[in-house]
């Protein structure tokens, strides 16, 4: 009989039964490590496999103290929870606060972490808090900028020329803070507030490269370059909502094989979340409404 067994960095082996007993008895190989064989739904501690010896004790010549429920439920709180962090392959810092109902690590872990049906929402307002509080945020040295530049002294086609480079800016604005703030931190401002962490397969902040990568299919295939915002994004919504409820991978997390960390939202970060995203939306639009004051301004100059 084979028995898989997986290391703390996620790298399996095969071996036979008494090997297994040999290294277990030389005190070379830990019975709760992670093992599976043939017949098994999941991967489970070594030391309940049928067939597994384990070591004997050496003769104790004390009579022990009985442990108190509070201890064996504090050991046992530990041993599910270092479960999670070996199955999962998460960071050793991350800290994990769970309620527990049972063994099963798939339900500490839903109760952890929430599954890609549940994140639509948080990964939506967090990408609505991005665009928009950077959107906000350009608008004063976008405004130095023209002031400085004076196109709109040109003609039409200055006016134009505000409106396209104004378009650029912001994309290359977005691609830049999304891109380093991923490879940097791991999260942006808007997922951060949303609870969320982006992260490789092997636990890692991405690379720039990879995060630009991503960024870039974020805003080609989720926002479709900003163009129309946010009303040709509604439906793109909709759809990559669909996806991850049938437990799908979205585009751009496909694209470089990243993961995706979302913390359970409780009412007040909904709360948070809603409000914040509300006020930049006023913000923006109050911002675009000045723009526009000021474009229709500078086009009756033009007229007269």
């Amino acid at each position: 009989m084979l028995i898989h067994l997986a290391d703390q960095e996620g790298n399996t082996s095969e071996h036979t039964l008494s090997s297994i007993n040999e290294r277990l008895e030389a005190g070379k190989l830990d019975p709760n490590t992670f093992a599976w064989k043939a017949g098994l739904k999941e991967w489970v501690p070594l030391r309940t496999i049928e067939g597994v010896s384990l070591p004997k004790p050496p003769p104790f010549m004390h009579k022990p103290k009985p442990p108190t429920q509070e201890s064996a439920s504090k050991e046992n709180s530990s041993e599910r929870l270092s479960a999670v962090h070996s199955y999962y392959q998460l960071p050793s810092n991350w800290k994990i606060k769970a309620e527990e109902k049972n063994n099963e690590k798939e339900t500490i872990f839903s109760d952890t972490f929430l599954s890609e049906a549940k994140q639509a929402w948080p990964r939506f307002f967090g990408r609505f808090i991005d665009v928009y509080g950077l959107y906000i945020i350009a608008i004063i040295p976008g405004s130095l900028i023209f002031s400085a530049l004076d196109l709109g002294s040109l003609g039409y086609g200055g006016i134009f020329a505000e409106v396209v480079i104004g378009y650029f800016l912001f994309l290359i604005l977005f691609f830049a803070y999304e891109a380093g703030m991923l490879s940097w931190k791991g999260w942006t401002i808007g997922k951060l507030i949303s609870g969320i962490d982006i992260l490789t397969p092997e636990m890692q902040h991405l690379t720039f490269k990879e995060a630009s990568t991503r960024t870039h299919y974020v805003i080609r295939s989720g926002c479709f370059y900003f163009i129309l915002w946010p009303y040709i994004a509604i439906p793109s919504f909709l759809k990559y909502k669909r996806d991850l409820k049938d437990n799908k991978m979205l585009p751009w997390d496909l694209a470089v094989r990243s993961k995706v960390f979302c913390r359970p939202v409780s009412s007040l970060r909904y709360g948070v979340l809603i409000f914040t995203a509300f006020l930049l939306f006023f913000s923006h639009i109050a911002a675009r409404t000045y723009q526009k004051m000021i474009l229709k301004q500078e086009l009756r100059s033009l007229a007269h």
